[in-house]
């Protein structure tokens, strides 16, 4: 047998021991190339989750439908919905929420056609309709809003709808109204509310000037914040004296904003939508001054959002969806559209929507939507 000399023992060696290497390094990157690959690929999720969205368990169309029963405040409260959507639906890739304003007459044509909503946003006087098809909230909404709003979306023990907005009651005047009626300007609007009716005598007629007006609709109705304002009086018997106008139980709330303004009324029991009406005459110049008086007392005007029953996949978003919703970074931006949060959130810093909102507190009388 041929020997080895040194020199060819160790090229022997190197060459065992580089093969042997060589496979080791081969076997590893085929053991580490699938981790390798899980890692990145949790990475790349995670990085494509925070720019662009959590994939979701459904992918497809959540309706959302928008019924108003009473007037808002400075913007659609449709448009808000809206731009929710498009928060939630970078949340969660592949859903599209579509939101739907309907009148009641085409919300109550749409389900004579069968057709239903995943998610229910209405105001009062209309919780009817869909009633029975409401899922019941979990129970951490409860604690999400003010207990007499949360309260007033409960049905038999239930919470079936969920307050996330109101708006509210004021009295409303200026200056000039008040001084024309030979009122006392410097005193707070609801000692003057029955001092400033009075008659202009023309040649051939006298006109009637009322000291407040007020109006009602089947689904709002400001009778019920006088008489918890004004405990002692009687309606009937202003409406008789003319003090009160005598229309007050047949004309809308606009009718009574019409009137007010034409000068058949030297005060107005108004909302905040009002409140933005005469805000922007007073920006235009139509007017010298404002005056404004909110009423805590009561309010019928909230609005509630309820999951319409369908896929436990669906009802599971509905829920993120709300819970989008009611978040303080959301709930804050109901100062764009001159709406109040039914939390407990204080989101306006100053001037009379400040006020208005520290009127709206647990302590305000809320209306029952069942």
């Amino acid at each position: 047998m041929k020997k080895l000399n040194k020199k060819a023992k160790v090229r022997f060696i190197f060459v065992v021991f580089s093969k042997m290497a060589l496979i080791s390094l081969l076997v590893g990157i085929l053991v580490i190339t699938p981790t390798i690959g899980v890692i990145y690929n949790s990475k790349k999720r995670a990085l494509e989750e925070k720019m662009f969205g959590k994939k979701s368990d459904y992918q497809g169309i959540i309706t959302l439908w928008n019924v108003d029963t009473f007037e808002g405040g400075t913007s659609s409260r449709s448009s808000f919905l809206e731009w929710v959507s498009l928060k939630f639906e970078k949340m969660y890739k592949g859903v599209y929420i579509k939101v739907e304003n309907l009148t009641i007459d085409e919300m109550v044509a749409n389900l004579k056609m069968g057709k239903k909503p995943n998610i229910f946003s209405f105001g009062n006087g209309i919780s009817h309709y869909l009633e029975k098809d409401m899922l019941t909230l979990s129970k951490t909404f409860e604690s999400r809003v003010l207990s007499n709003f949360m309260s007033s979306g409960l049905k038999n023990g239930e919470l079936k709808a969920l307050a996330w907005y109101t708006s509210g009651y004021c009295l409303l005047s200026t200056t000039e109204k008040i001084q024309k009626a030979n009122g006392d300007e410097t005193k707070q609007l609801k000692d003057i509310a029955f001092d400033l009716a009075f008659d202009t005598v023309f040649k051939k007629s006298t006109k009637r000037t009322f000291s407040l007006t007020f109006g009602k609709n089947q689904y709002v109705d400001a009778l019920s914040v006088f008489s918890r304002v004004f405990k002692d009086k009687s309606v009937v018997t202003l409406a008789e004296n003319m003090i009160l106008d005598n229309k007050y139980n047949e004309q809308s709330p606009y009718d009574a904003y019409v009137n007010f303004v034409s000068g058949k009324s030297s005060m107005l029991l108004g909302t905040a939508r009002d409140l933005s009406r005469l805000q922007s005459k007073f920006d235009a110049g139509a007017i010298l001054d404002l005056l404004c008086e909110p009423l805590g007392e009561y309010t019928d005007l909230v609005g509630y959002i309820s999951i319409i029953k369908s896929d436990d996949v669906i009802q599971k978003l509905c829920e993120e969806y709300i819970s989008l919703l009611m978040s303080d970074n959301v709930q804050m931006e109901l100062k764009n559209i001159g709406l109040f949060s039914t939390t407990g959130l204080k989101i306006y810093e100053e001037g009379i929507m400040r006020d208005f909102e520290t009127c709206l507190n647990e302590k305000t009388i809320v209306k029952n939507t069942f």
